[in-house]
């Protein structure tokens, strides 16, 4: 299987499925920018978009959760996923200035059991995600999240 390519421009490098190795070499080349080989999945049908597996760092994350659409039946979401730690934290924006949040517990493809939600407002979201990717950032407890259960 022939890897895809590789994109480059002078201000960021985005990789295709990267594989852990390569974000690593790509986060020392732009001198921490995708700090703590964190990923995101971004899924916004009103506008189009569908972005898979791809390294982002916070500034570029905080752009793509403002620009997020608004909608109440997850047509719309982004998720980051902290590859060191095997972190999840997923984003839907309900209104303005109301999201819902979770964190699944050992999540993966077909998933079903237990996580973590609540609903917040933008300035708790992204003072939630801003500990999420600091090095050792207590980001869980930084909103009011209750156990939940998801079965199909």
């Amino acid at each position: 299987m022939l890897n895809p390519p590789t994109i480059t421009s002078d201000k960021i490098t985005i990789l295709q499925n990267p594989k852990l190795e390569e974000m690593e070499k790509v986060a020392q080349d732009q001198q921490g920018v995708l700090h703590r080989k964190i990923l995101y999945n971004k899924y916004d049908k009103p506008n189009g978009i569908n972005v898979k597996k791809m390294p982002i760092d916070f500034d570029n994350a905080v752009r793509e959760v403002n620009s997020l659409s608004i909608t109440n039946d997850f047509d719309a979401f982004i998720t980051f996923r902290n590859e060191s730690t095997n972190e999840t934290y997923q984003l839907v924006k309900i209104e303005d200035n109301l999201w819902y949040a979770d964190a699944p517990i050992k999540d993966g493809s077909d998933w079903e059991g237990y996580y973590w939600g609540c609903r917040a407002d933008t300035k708790s979201i992204l003072n939630t995600l801003e500990r999420f990717f600091e090095e050792g950032g207590n980001w869980f407890h930084t909103l009011p999240f209750t156990m939940r259960r998801y079965k199909k």
